[in-house]
C-alpha cells in the first residue's frame, strides 16, 4: 500500500471512528484506529515497512510546519521591522540593561545537533522540504560537553546580533545630532548562562568540570575579541596594543585550559598554582573596556569610533566570558552548607522566631567578621555544595576575570534565612560586591510568600546596604517548576502578583534606588510557561504589559532576563539570521511602551473577582495533583516513553529533607513530557474552566476589554487544540486485562491468543487503567466547563480538532497499534531456564512499561545471543558438531527481536514527533 492510499485510509477511519464515538460512548477513536492497524499489521495488509515510511511523509509535514513556526517565532516573516520605531533615541540610554537572554541546559535537547542545525537554517531561509533522512530519530547520548557546545554556539550568534544592534543604535544617535554618543558604552543587551554552572539537585559536575569550561570559555571571548579589533588594528596605536595583550592572555589561557583538563593529583599544585601564581594575566575585563572606550571617544573617524565603542560594550556586558555566569543551587544544599557556622543546622527549624534570632546573629557576624582566604586545595577538599559553588565564584574573580559579576540563584527559596546564608558565606569569601543573590520562587509556598521573604530581608542593614551596593535586587520566577506545584495558568498569575508586590517593596523601603533584576525561567511549550507564536508574545505572557506600565509608574526599573533553555530556546539563534531577527525583537518586545488596553484592564480593576478566580484555579490543580491517581497516570510508563535528552536525571538527587509523594518530587519537563506523550496537557488546560464559573457572567463581560483574559484563554484553548482524552484512554487501555482478554476471545487473531491471554493473565490484579479512567472523567467533566465558557464569550467552537490534533492522532493510533504487536512479540519468546536471573514475567512487566529496551537486552542475555563465537580458523582441531540451540536461537532473534526493535525505533521516533507538533519536548 502506498503512503497516499495508507494515509486516506486512516483520514477516512478515524473521521468514522469519531461520528460513531459521538454515538456510541464506548467506542475510542484512537483505540478504534489502532486497532484497524493491528489488523492490518497481523493479516500482511500493510507491512513494518509501509507503517515506516508512512511515519517518514508525516515527519516531514511536521517538519515543514516546525520549519514555519520557528521562521515567524523569531520574526523572519517579519524581518522589515525597524527597531527604533517609536523609541526616542536621544532619551534611550545605553549605558543600562534593557534585558539578558539566559541559555540555559535544560534537557530539552531532542533533535541531533546536525538536525538541529538544518532546522534552524531552513527557518532562517524559509525552505520547505529540507527534511533530512530519520529526521527524528532519537539522540544516541548527550554529555554535559555537548550542551555546552550547542550553548556556545547559539551565544556567539547571540552577541553578534547584539553587537549589530548596538551599532545600529548608537549610529542613530549620532545621526540624530547627540553631542554625548560617544560617552556612555551600550549595554542595553546582553547574554548570560548556566550551562556547566548548575548544581540544582544533581551531583555529577565536579568543581573541575565548571572550572575547565570556564577557562574555555575565557579562550573563546579572547578569540572573540581579537577577531574584531584586528580589522581595527592600525587606527590607534593602542588596539595594537590590546590586541597583543590578548594574544599572550589567550595562549597562556590554553595553556592553563591543558593542565586542567590533564589534572592529576600528581600534577594538581603545578596546575594550579601555574595560573594563581601567574603575576601578568589578564583579568580585569572593566580595564580593557574602558581603555577602548577611551580610544573610541578619540579617534576622528566616526565609524571607527562607533565600531570600537560597540566591542567595548560587549566586552564591559560579557568581560572574559560567552556570558554572565549564573551558578544554580538549592535552597536544602546551602542549608547543609551552614551546618558548620553554628553547629546545630542553621535554618533546620521551621520556626519563624527561631529564624529571626538566626539572621540577627548572621547580620552581626557579616559586620563584625572578617573574610576568609581560599585556595584551589580548600575548594577541591570542600564536600558542601553550596560551598563550593561560591568557592568556585570566588576562584573564577580572583583568577578568570575580577570584574564580571556572577549570579547565584538558589532554587525552591522559602526562607528569608537562605538569602542571609548565602549572604553570609559571599561575606566570608569576599566577593559579595560581585555576586548577585536570587532567590527563585517557583514552589507554592514561594510563590505566596516571597514579598514576606524579601521584606524581613530589607529589615536588615545589612542586606539593604548590600542591595544598594549591587544597585540591583535580583530575584528569579520559574513557570516550569510552578506548573508543577499549582498549574501553568495559576502559576503565571501568581508570579506576576510577586513580581508587583516586590517592585512595590523596592519602591517603599528602598525609595526606587535600586533596579528590580527579575529573571523569568520558561521553557519553549505551553506547559512550561511559552506562549503565543511571536516574540512579543512569549515576552508579554511572562511579564505583562501591567506589570512593566505599574512598575512604571512607581519608578521601579526593571532589567529582565529570561531563559532559552536547550536544544528547542538554542534553535531560535541556530543562524546568524535567525539570531538578529531573534534579538531585534526581543528588543523591540522590552522597549515597547504598554496599550491603552493593558494600562486599563478591567481585570486588574476588579480585583475581588480576580483574586478569587486565581484562588479557585489554584485549589483545583492542587487538589489533582494531590490525587493519586494523577499520580499514577503519570507513572503509568514511567518516563519510558520518553528519549534521553540531556545530561541531567530526571529525578533530582534526593537530599535530607527534600522528600515529597507528588508529581513535584518529579522535574517540570518529564512532568509535561509525559503529558504531551500521553496526550493531554492538564496543567495547562484543565481547570480554568471551572474556576471561572466563580462568575462566568462577569468573566464574560471583563473578557470583552481585557487583553489579559484574553491572554490567558487563548493559551488555554491553544493547548486544547492539541489535547485528546481519548488519548489518555486509549494508552491506559494497554494495561486493562479485559481489553486483552477481548481480543483472545473474539479470536480474529488466532496466532496472537496465547499472547492476549497471557497479557490478560499478567494483568489482572492491575489498577492503573482505573485510576487513569478516574482522571479522564475528571478532566473531562472541568472540559464541560471550559466549553461552556468558550461559547460564552464568542470563541468558535473548541470541540472542533483541526489538522495538526488529526496528525497527532493518527501517530497516536500508529503507536499504539506498534505496542499491541511488541507486546504480542514478547510472549512469543520462549520460556527461560529455571537456573536464570529473569523470568518470561520479568521481560513483560518491562514491556508493559514500554521499556523495549530492557527487555530486548534480557532476552539477548538469556538466550547468549551476544555471546562471542570463534571462527574454525582459530584451532587446528577438526569438528563437525552442531549447537542444536543455535537454530532456535537465530530464530528468536530474526523473528522476535529483529521486528521488536523495528518497532522500538518507530514508537521512538514517533514520541519524537509528538514532541514537535508541541512545539518543544516537555
Amino acid at each position: 500500500m502506498t503512503v497516499k492510499h495508507l494515509k486516506a485510509d486512516l483520514l477516512d477511519r478515524l473521521d468514522a471512528f469519531r461520528k460513531q464515538g459521538k454515538h456510541v460512548s464506548d467506542i475510542n477513536p484512537i483505540l478504534a484506529l489502532a486497532d484497524e492497524i493491528s489488523e492490518k499489521l497481523y493479516k500482511g495488509q500493510i507491512s513494518q515497512d509501509e507503517v515506516n515510511d508512512f511515519l517518514a511523509h508525516m515527519g516531514s509535514e511536521l517538519w515543514d510546519q516546525q520549519t514555519t513556526r520557528l521562521h515567524v517565532k523569531t520574526g523572519r516573516d517579519n524581518d522589515d521591522i525597524n527597531v527604533l520605531d517609536g523609541v526616542d533615541i536621544n532619551a534611550l540610554d545605553v549605558g543600562k540593561p534593557v534585558y539578558h537572554a539566559v541559555f540555559t541546559a535544560h534537557p530539552v535537547f531532542a533533535l541531533e545537533k546536525d538536525i538541529s542545525a538544518i532546522l534552524s537554517q531552513a527557518a532562517s531561509d524559509n525552505k520547505m522540504g529540507t527534511m533530512p533522512d530519520d529526521a527524528y530519530r532519537p539522540r544516541s547520548s548527550i554529555t554535559l560537553q555537548d550542551e555546552h557546545s550547542e550553548a556556545m554556539q547559539a551565544l556567539g550568534h547571540a552577541r553578534t546580533a547584539i553587537r549589530s544592534l548596538h551599532h545600529t543604535i548608537l549610529t542613530a544617535k549620532r545621526a540624530a545630532g547627540d553631542a554625548g554618543w560617544r560617552d556612555v558604552l551600550p549595554v542595553m543587551c546582553a547574554v548570560s548562562t548556566w550551562v556547566g554552572y548548575d548544581l540544582d539537585g544533581r551531583s555529577d559536575i565536579t568543581w573541575l568540570d565548571s572550572f575547565a569550561l570556564r577557562l574555555v570559555e575565557k579562550q573563546m571571548a579572547l578569540d572573540l575579541y581579537h577577531a574584531e579589533l584586528s580589522a581595527h588594528g592600525e587606527a590607534h596605536p593602542d588596539v595594537a596594543g590590546l590586541l597583543a595583550e590578548l594574544a599572550a592572555e589567550n595562549e597562556a589561557t590554553q595553556a592553563d585550559i591543558k593542565r586542567f583538563s590533564d589534572l592529576t593529583e600528581a600534577s594538581f599544585a603545578h596546575a594550579v598554582d601555574s595560573l594563581s601564581e601567574r603575576t601578568n594575566k589578564l583579568i580585569s575585563s572593566r580595564d580593557v573596556a574602558t581603555r577602548l572606550h577611551d580610544i573610541a571617544r578619540t579617534i576622528d573617524d566616526y565609524d571607527t569610533a562607533t565600531a570600537l565603542m560597540v566591542i567595548a560594550g560587549d566586552i564591559a556586558s560579557h568581560g572574559f566570558g560567552m556570558g554572565e555566569i549564573h551558578l544554580r543551587i538549592n535552597a536544602v544544599q546551602l542549608r547543609n552548607a551552614m551546618r558548620a557556622v553554628d553547629g546545630r543546622g542553621i535554618s533546620l527549624s521551621g520556626d519563624n522566631v527561631q529564624n529571626r534570632l538566626l539572621m540577627e546573629r548572621l547580620a552581626t557576624r557579616i559586620k563584625t567578621e572578617a573574610a576568609w582566604h581560599i585556595n584551589f586545595q580548600n575548594l577541591d577538599e570542600e564536600s558542601a555544595t553550596a560551598r563550593r559553588q561560591l568557592m568556585l565564584a570566588t576562584q573564577f574573580l580572583k583568577h578568570v576575570d575580577c570584574d564580571q559579576p556572577i549570579r547565584l540563584l538558589i532554587a525552591e527559596c522559602e526562607k528569608p534565612i537562605t538569602i542571609m546564608n548565602a549572604l553570609y558565606l559571599a561575606h566570608k569569601f569576599g566577593i559579595a560586591d560581585r555576586l548577585d543573590i536570587s532567590p527563585l520562587f517557583e514552589t507554592t509556598f514561594g510563590l505566596e510568600h516571597g514579598v514576606q521573604l524579601i521584606e524581613q530581608l530589607l529589615g536588615h542593614d545589612v542586606f539593604c546596604d548590600y542591595v544598594r551596593r549591587r544597585g540591583r535586587l535580583a530575584m528569579q520566577t520559574g513557570f516550569s517548576d510552578a506548573g508543577r506545584f499549582i498549574g501553568q495558568i495559576a502559576a503565571n498569575l501568581a508570579i506576576e502578583r510577586l513580581q508587583l508586590k516586590i517592585a512595590q517593596l523596592i519602591k517603599d523601603r528602598l525609595d526606587g534606588d535600586v533596579d528590580l533584576l527579575m529573571f523569568n525561567t520558561h521553557g519553549e511549550s505551553f506547559g512550561r510557561g511559552c506562549a503565543g507564536p511571536r516574540i512579543a508574545d512569549r515576552q508579554n505572557f511572562i511579564l505583562t504589559p501591567h506589570t512593566r506600565a505599574r512598575c512604571n509608574e512607581m519608578g521601579v526599573r526593571i532589567h529582565h532576563q529570561s531563559s532559552f533553555q536547550g536544544g528547542d530556546g538554542y534553535r531560535m539563534f541556530g543562524s546568524p539570521a535567525l539570531a538578529q531577527s531573534t534579538i531585534n525583537h526581543l528588543f523591540a518586545a522590552e522597549t515597547a511602551q504598554p496599550s491603552s488596553a493593558w494600562q486599563h484592564d478591567s481585570f486588574y480593576q476588579n480585583n475581588d473577582f480576580a483574586l478569587d478566580m486565581f484562588l479557585a484555579l489554584k485549589a483545583w490543580h492542587e487538589k489533582l495533583f494531590s490525587d493519586p491517581s494523577y499520580v499514577t497516570l503519570l507513572d503509568i510508563f514511567g518516563i519510558n516513553l520518553l528519549p534521553k535528552t540531556g545530561s541531567r536525571p530526571a529525578k533530582r538527587v534526593v537530599q535530607v529533607g527534600m522528600g515529597r509523594q507528588d508529581p513535584s518530587k518529579m522535574r517540570a519537563i518529564p512532568h509535561n513530557a509525559i503529558l504531551q506523550q500521553l496526550g493531554f496537557l492538564a496543567n495547562v488546560i484543565s481547570g480554568f474552566g471551572s474556576a471561572a464559573q466563580i462568575d462566568a457572567d462577569q468573566f464574560a463581560e471583563l473578557y470583552e476589554s481585557s487583553p489579559r483574559l484574553q491572554q490567558l484563554l487563548a493559551h488555554v484553548l491553544a493547548a486544547k487544540e492539541l489535547g485528546s482524552l481519548n488519548t489518555v484512554l486509549a494508552y491506559a487501555k494497554l494495561l486493562d486485562n479485559g481489553f486483552w482478554i477481548d481480543r483472545g476471545y473474539h479470536g480474529y487473531q488466532p496466532r496472537n491468543l496465547r499472547a492476549y491471554r497471557k497479557l490478560g493473565f499478567m494483568l489482572n490484579d492491575d489498577r492503573r487503567t482505573r485510576a487513569a479512567r478516574q482522571i479522564v472523567w475528571r478532566l473531562r467533566d472541568d472540559l464541560i466547563d471550559l466549553y461552556r465558557l468558550s461559547k460564552l464569550v464568542g470563541v468558535d467552537d473548541v470541540r472542533i480538532s483541526g489538522d495538526e490534533r488529526v496528525s497527532l492522532d493518527m501517530i497516536h493510533a500508529v503507536r499504539i497499534a506498534l505496542i499491541i504487536d511488541s507486546l504480542a512479540l514478547i510472549c512469543r519468546v520462549p520460556r527461560f531456564a529455571e537456573s536464570t536471573r529473569h523470568s518470561n514475567e520479568d521481560v513483560l512487566r518491562q514491556a508493559l512499561s514500554l521499556d523495549f529496551d530492557e527487555a530486548q537486552a534480557i532476552i539477548r542475555q538469556e538466550f547468549s545471543l551476544d555471546k562471542t563465537t570463534h571462527s574454525q580458523s582459530d584451532v587446528a582441531e577438526t569438528q563437525n558438531y552442531r549447537d542444536e540451540s543455535y537454530s532456535d536461537y537465530q530464530a528468536i532473534a530474526e523473528q522476535i527481536l529483529a521486528p521488536l526493535e523495528r518497532n522500538n525505533q518507530m514508537i521512538k521516533r514517533i514520541t519524537q514527533m509528538i514532541s514537535g507538533h508541541y512545539g518543544a519536548h516537555g
